[in-house]
């Protein structure tokens, strides 16, 4: 049975915090260094690829159009908070709040008392035991924070997109192509 998707978008060429940001300050742990809120937003950010309805930045914030906000709002999905970009009109900071789903992961690395995060969470896997039945339409999100943090490269964790299989259904009816579905089965 699959009980849902990951749902993952292309690269839209971007960096929501890059070096060359000289005027907004990244909140970060003063004991590891790295970032701690993949929500904390850029008003200078603007995206370069604006081909696709879905995507992520380099530094993994996902990013939808004005189209994916409009689908989300008709079919009442309340959980899906999108933040304006001011200098990319019709593009928004796509959030998720609340609706978990509990996740594991291959390999957990590095803790950090300070912040209470990994410098690596990677290989993402939902946990199914839970679940009798597929889940209800709508967005989800993962309970753990994924990504890796190496070298010079300052990304934040961020969590898994879900969907249940309806909303993925709804997705291909409403024509959005460049959607990657990785299938959650129990």
């Amino acid at each position: 049975m699959i009980v849902g998707y990951i749902l993952w978008g292309q690269d839209n060429g971007s960096d929501m915090f890059s070096d060359s940001d000289t005027l907004m300050e990244v909140r970060k742990c003063s004991k590891c260094g790295f970032r701690v809120d993949y929500r904390q937003m850029n008003n200078l950010f603007r995206i370069k690829r604006k081909a696709y309805h879905l995507s992520f930045t380099y530094d993994n914030i996902a990013i939808s159009s004005l189209r994916f906000k409009e689908f989300c709002n008709r079919n009442n999905y309340r959980n899906v908070l999108f933040k304006e970009r001011e200098r990319s009109p019709g593009f928004y900071q796509l959030l998720i709040q609340d609706s978990t789903i509990p996740f594991s992961a291959r390999l957990i690395e590095d803790y950090c008392h300070a912040c209470g995060q990994y410098r690596t969470v990677v290989g993402p896997k939902a946990d199914t035991e839970a679940f009798e039945l597929p889940l209800v339409d709508g967005s989800y999100q993962s309970d753990l924070l994924f990504g890796g943090r190496m070298g010079k490269h300052d990304n934040p964790l961020t969590p898994v997109f879900i969907v249940s299989p309806v909303t993925k259904g709804k997705l291909h009816c409403e024509g959005f192509r460049n959607l990657i579905f990785e299938p959650i089965e129990k």
